[in-house]
């Protein structure tokens, strides 16, 4: 899903899914914590 959206900028997020700029970088910042998690397990 985030390969889809990796080239939009979080105004466009904010169109295309009628969310609100806090909600679009909430779900981003979730994003990278959830994969620097994945990346330091062994």
């Amino acid at each position: 899903m985030f390969e889809n959206l990796q080239d939009m900028s979080v105004d466009e997020l904010v169109e295309g899914f009628g969310a609100t700029r806090e909600q679009v970088q909430a779900v981003l910042q979730l994003a990278a914590h959830s994969a620097e998690a994945a990346a330091s397990r062994p």
